[in-house]
């Protein structure tokens, strides 16, 4: 079952990057919490096998208008860079984590992707959106990754991505990460 549902999703995946400049996208109402579910159940066996664990806050159960696709694609790309940070930067014997809420904060919905990795480089911070840049070998990533996703974000769904480094309490200790923020304004929904 997670094999046909990996693959539907990848697929999706790859029709999407090939619509990516298309102007025919299709507005549709999604539930927020679903698409990071079903983004989770994707990554779901490399975390298990890589001991990261996954906490999901889900505040507030929002469904909003726009492009669901695109969505997830962003939602998916951030929890895999965090993956890859985990993966490069906390040992197997020492807890990995991802943590994700979700809330509404006045008229917008937030989304907060954040991890223990010990965080960005302040001296790359300000270019991780930017095209073509990675801090990965050039035979690992492409440097698209994210700058795609705060074009997602801020293009398509007229959005707002940011990162910064926290320092956070989880389960009585004290960890260092990096933390994403979605922030999309409520749209009107479709009747």
């Amino acid at each position: 079952h997670k094999i046909v549902e990996t693959t539907k999703k990848l697929s999706l995946t790859i029709d999407e990057f090939q619509k990516y400049f298309s102007k025919s996208q299709t507005l549709e109402d999604f539930n927020i919490s679903d698409i990071i579910k079903s983004n989770l159940l994707i990554l779901d066996a490399k975390m298990k096998n890589n001991h990261i664990d996954v906490i999901l806050n889900i505040k507030d159960d929002l469904t909003i208008f726009g492009l669901k696709n695109e969505f997830s694609q962003a939602v998916l790309s951030i929890l895999s860079n965090a993956q890859e940070a985990l993966l490069r930067n906390v040992d197997v014997k020492y807890k990995r984590l991802i943590c994700i809420e979700l809330y509404k904060k006045e008229q917008q919905t937030v989304v907060d992707i954040y991890d223990n990795a010990g965080g960005v480089d302040e001296s790359i911070m300000n270019k991780i959106f930017e095209p073509y840049f990675t801090t990965k070998h050039k035979s690992q990533g492409t440097g698209l990754g994210l700058y795609l996703t705060h074009e997602i974000i801020t293009r398509h769904l007229k959005g707002d991505l940011s990162v910064q480094n926290i320092n956070f309490v989880c389960e009585g200790s004290d960890y260092k990460g990096a933390k994403f923020s979605i922030v999309l304004d409520v749209l009107e929904q479709s009747n």
